[in-house]
């Protein structure tokens, strides 16, 4: 910061004000606050700031924003405190900025070379008591009679007045005392009235950045609902990947079944073939002891037909035992659509898992943003409450734009929209309710969810335990 810029020395004989701001409505009560007392020149920009400050001499101190096309305040300051010409460096500046981190940015902003720094919202006696601090004011209207007011101390030193023209002195001195006071009261009226300006203006500068606020948070929670929109639909594929996973788990069971029942009627296939066997084996034993035991003595023919019991027998048998090993084939390709149809179970069973917890990751990050949405819900509730114009105190909100008044003690006990007993003014109805907000509308679909996700739990927990009821089946036969 260049030291001898705020020196009274410096600033000598210099009367007017640059402000530098590209909001027409902040140069308007910039210039409201400052011309009164200063003459004030406008720059939308800094480049147009820069160009008057080369052909202006007469500018004393300048008022400037930060945020502005094509020159910003950094840059008008840094053009200023480097410029060739004494007169611009030893040049006043003040920055005026809104932006919230103001420590930063005073910093930054004394450190590039600014006099001073006035955070928005500002006062008007803030700004005057700055440009009087940095600028030596021209003398106000009235001033000139001022020094007329100091002759009563030297009237005595005039040896030859007499006592008349002492009287007509003292009445000229009240007449100009008058004067002097009916400007001063001029003076304060118009300051209030310049006051009272400022504030409406201020108001509307605060109506105007709720509004801005407000358009903003709603964007972001329209990207927040597109978000959870998106991971809703995610969340139904996985849905439909479940429930088909399911349908298909339960069409292996079915298979799985099958399986048992051919299985159990191949074993009983496999137990009377067993039994048919032992049958013909015993009928070809006998045949064959009854051989032995006729030892050819028996007739031609009677030894002839026990030859042929016992290859009947024979044959018998070796039937029995291919139809056994068909039965035994058969055993074997049931218990291995058996095993294929245990395995395929388990794989759904893994996918089922693995679908569960993807389903869970989904509903955790669905708490996740339900949450950031609740609390920027709240948040920007609290930054812009309906018919507010700020924190700072503002003027009254437009017409149409306020709460309605709250009721008297008196109207407490009476309902909306009825008249008075004591035949004054029926209470204002209430506002009409505002809409479904989203978070509501994110119960009623949580609730929804829920009971879907008890359903299914209660259907995968069912199709478990018919599967356990196979396996234990499967293991006692």
């Amino acid at each position: 910061m260049n030291a001898s810029a705020g020196t009274p020395a410096a600033r000598e004989g210099a009367g007017g004000v640059l402000v530098v701001d590209d909001s027409r409505v902040m140069r308007q009560a910039l210039k409201k606050i400052l011309s009164p007392v200063y003459q004030v020149h406008e720059a939308a920009d800094g480049e147009v700031a820069w160009e008057i400050l080369q052909a202006q001499t007469d500018i004393g101190c300048v008022f400037t924003d930060l945020s502005m096309p094509r020159l910003d305040g950094y840059g008008l300051l840094q053009r200023i405190r480097e410029s060739g010409e004494a007169r611009l460096q030893r040049l006043p500046v003040v920055v005026i900025t809104g932006n919230e981190d103001d420590t930063a940015t005073r910093t930054r902003a004394e450190s590039c070379g600014a006099d001073d720094v006035v955070m928005k919202p500002f006062r008007a006696g803030q700004i005057l008591d700055t440009a009087g601090r940095l600028l030596s004011a021209p003398a106000v209207p009235g001033e000139a009679a001022k020094p007329a007011a100091a002759s009563p101390v030297q009237a005595p030193a005039a040896g030859g007045e007499t006592g008349g023209d002492a009287g007509e002195e003292a009445a000229q001195l009240r007449e100009q005392l008058e004067r002097v006071r009916e400007q001063v009261r001029a003076g304060t009226q118009e300051r209030a009235r310049l006051e009272r300006e400022l504030e409406q203006l201020r108001s509307e500068l605060m109506l105007r950045q709720q509004t801005s606020d407000e358009a903003e948070a709603g964007r972001r929670i329209r990207a927040l609902e597109s978000r959870l929109q998106e991971a809703e639909a995610g969340r139904e594929g996985l849905q439909a990947e479940l429930q088909e996973a399911s349908e298909r788990l339960m069409e292996t069971d079915r298979q799985v079944r099958e399986a048992n029942r051919a299985r159990q009627e191949a074993e009983a296939e496999v137990q009377r073939l067993h039994r048919e066997l032992d049958s013909a084996r015993e009928r070809t034993g006998a045949a064959e002891r009854a051989l032995a035991a006729s030892d050819g003595r028996a007739p031609e023919r009677p030894q002839g037909e026990l030859q042929a019991r016992a290859e009947a027998a024979e044959l018998a048998r070796l039937q029995a035992e291919d139809e056994l090993v068909q039965a035994l084939s058969r055993v074997e390709r049931a218990e291995q659509e058996r095993e294929t149809a245990r395995q395929e179970t388990r794989d759904l069973r893994a996918r089922l898992n693995r679908l569960q917890r993807q389903m869970q990751e989904r509903e955790a990050q669905e708490a996740e943003r339900r949450r950031a949405l609740e609390t920027e819900l709240a948040r920007v509730r609290e930054e812009a409450p309906a018919g507010s114009v700020g924190q700072d105190g503002g003027g009254p909100p437009p017409s149409g734009e306020g709460q309605a008044a709250a009721p008297s003690q008196d109207d407490a006990g009476a309902p909306p929209g009825e008249a008075r007993t004591d035949g004054g003014a029926a209470p204002a109805p209430p506002r009409p309710a505002a809409t479904v907000s989203p978070v509501a509308r994110w119960e009623v679909e949580r609730a929804r969810k829920l009971r879907l996700r008890r359903g299914i739990a209660w259907g995968i927990a069912a199709l478990a335990l018919s599967v356990a009821a196979f396996f234990l089946g499967g293991r006692l036969l």
